[in-house]
């Protein structure tokens, strides 16, 4: 295992580079490690497989030190601290890894602040656990492909457009209903006209005898 080196001046955590010294240190995940997942198997079997990473969570309390006329100069780096992940180095709580960091700050004293810090790693691309490796798969580049119109660039003159063809196709058929038409109205009017010459052929010889 490689050696972690004290932050600095005797203190054994730093956090975002800043020096604090753990003086009370409480794990909820003192170690790197998979859940397993059990499925139930028809005969009272079981079958287990790895389950998802459990990162390290610890709780620690410290105290900083702070002048009693501005006891808020710590405020802006521990608002800092908690807004995006950050570094965390302490031989006792695993070594260096990336980390989200909670600070509950209470001025219990003129001159200090207790803090109760929750630090929760960030599992990064490689496993920290002993003994397992993994490699994380590249993502895929999909290439979409757009199709060419075959018309655009030939034969001047000539008209591509759909809707201009749909036009056409509909006057050549409002061409054709209406030629229907009329040829049904004149043949129409030739019968009417035939009626009525017989009708009137008819009262003329009534009237002749």
């Amino acid at each position: 295992m490689s050696m972690y080196k004290v932050p600095t001046n005797g203190c054994n955590l730093e956090i975002m580079g800043y020096p604090f010294f753990a003086e009370k240190v409480s794990a909820n995940e003192a170690f790197r490690r998979r859940d397993m997942n059990v499925n139930q198997v028809v005969g009272g079997t079981q079958i287990v497989t790895k389950g998802p990473y459990v990162p390290l969570e610890f709780t620690i309390t410290t105290h900083v030190y702070v002048t009693p006329s501005k006891p808020h100069v710590h405020n802006k780096i521990f608002q800092e601290m908690m807004s995006k992940p950050v570094l965390v180095s302490s031989p006792e709580i695993g070594g260096k890894f990336y980390a989200m960091v909670v600070i509950k700050p209470e001025h219990v004293k003129v001159r200090s602040l207790e803090l109760s810090i929750t630090i929760k790693e960030i599992p990064g691309k490689q496993s920290k656990i002993p003994g397992e490796s993994f490699t994380i798969p590249k993502a895929k580049k999909v290439e979409v492909k757009q199709k060419s119109d075959k018309g655009n660039g030939k034969g001047k003159g000539k008209s591509t457009d759909k809707n201009s063809k749909g036009k056409t196709t509909q006057k050549v058929i409002d061409k054709g209903i209406t030629a229907k038409i009329t040829n049904l109205l004149t043949k129409e009017s030739k019968t009417i006209k035939k009626n009525s010459k017989r009708k009137t052929s008819t009262k003329k010889n009534k009237s002749k005898k």
